[in-house]
């Protein structure tokens, strides 16, 4: 275990997962879905989804979905007689672009994308800023067109949460994960068992794009921590293109990375739970595992509302969550962290929580 563990903390990890295939994601023109174009990483296009399930709306009730005006609201405090509902500080889906658009030159790429975050996703931007040390920074962007910049910032914001999850990582001592501006929590290390050992669990084709790059070979023997940090990458790599994606006219899976990892979350508990009680017993008595857990559910779902909006930025998006929102299985994350979880950024309405920000 220790030269495995030594092994990634010396070569910063957020390169060697990418160089042996951690990030995967799927692109298509719009107008003609049997030709789906790789990103390097993809997998064939026998696995995407039905074009009426592209556009089916995720099942969230009126009342969770924030209204414009409320999106830059502090979710420090909850309304009275009212339910706690994850937002953050200054995200803005509608600050305008447009004088960056129009001036736009790869020459300045790197300014661009520093003040796009700034206007729309502050908590992004700190993420960019804070690590513009690592050599790699920027080695994903395609600068040689506002609409490809724009799509970079997906794999960006993927890309540096691994730096940083990494660089601010303790083997095997605690993990960190870069959540927001006001919280990078750094949580006791459970080891747990390979993710490969949930493989078998999966009961169709809708997440093969993922489990054939992270639950075999070497990805396939990293444990729970690193399905932790997979996980938020794909969540702040949602955040980072849902809030530009009226700059991408064309189909890739933006979505489906962060809901493919809340539904491998569901199963490792549920494995954890029947093969490795004391694990389980470990990761679940544990409060701020639990937080970072609930949080990470609320938190995705803040930035599907924003995604939501543009239907082309998801492919197996719907079929990945009809597992995901299988009661059996969402009781799996409810019973580790006690709560009752929506398909929402919304805890229900008397809830006892309070954020740890």
């Amino acid at each position: 275990m220790g030269a495995r563990l030594l092994f990634r903390i010396a070569s910063l990890l957020a390169v060697v997962l990418w160089l042996s295939g951690c990030y995967a994601v799927i692109t298509y023109q719009l107008g003609d879905d049997d030709d789906v174009s790789d990103d390097d990483d993809t997998a064939d296009d026998d696995d995407t989804a039905d074009d009426d399930d592209d556009t089916t709306p995720r099942p969230h009730d009126d009342d969770d979905i924030a209204d414009d005006d409320d999106v830059s609201d502090d979710d420090d405090t909850t309304p009275s007689g009212g339910p706690y509902c994850y937002t953050e500080p200054g995200v803005d889906p509608t600050a305008s672009l447009s004088d960056l658009q129009s001036s736009y030159s790869s020459s300045n790429w790197a300014a661009t994308v520093l003040e796009v975050t700034d206007r729309r996703y502050p908590s992004g931007n700190m993420l960019l800023t804070d690590t513009q040390s690592d050599s790699w920074w920027g080695a994903f962007v395609d600068s040689s067109s506002w609409t490809s910049l724009m799509d970079s910032l997906m794999t960006m914001h993927h890309e540096q949460t691994h730096y940083f999850d990494y660089a601010n990582a303790l083997f095997p001592v605690h993990f960190g994960y870069f959540i927001r501006e006001e919280w990078q929590p750094q949580v006791d290390f459970y080891e747990g068992f390979p993710r490969s050992e949930i493989s078998s669990m999966l009961t169709d084709s809708s997440t093969d794009l993922y489990a054939s790059t992270y639950l075999v070979g070497t990805q396939g023997t990293y444990g729970f921590m690193e399905l932790l940090d997979e996980h938020n990458c794909y969540i702040n790599g949602l955040a980072g293109l849902g809030l530009v994606g009226e700059y991408i006219p064309f189909g890739l899976s933006g979505r489906d990375g962060a809901v493919a990892f809340t539904y491998y979350l569901e199963l490792y508990l549920q494995r954890a739970r029947n093969v490795y009680p004391s694990l389980h017993a470990d990761i679940c008595g544990d409060p701020d595992m639990r937080d970072l857990i609930l949080v990470q559910w609320l938190r995705m779902h803040y930035f599907l509302q924003f995604s939501d909006a543009f239907p082309n930025l998801g492919i197996n998006d719907v079929a990945i969550e009809q597992h995901m929102y299988d009661p059996s299985l969402q009781w799996e994350i409810e019973d580790c962290i006690g709560h009752t979880l929506q398909a929402s950024n919304c805890l229900l309405a008397g809830d006892p929580w309070t954020p740890p920000w």
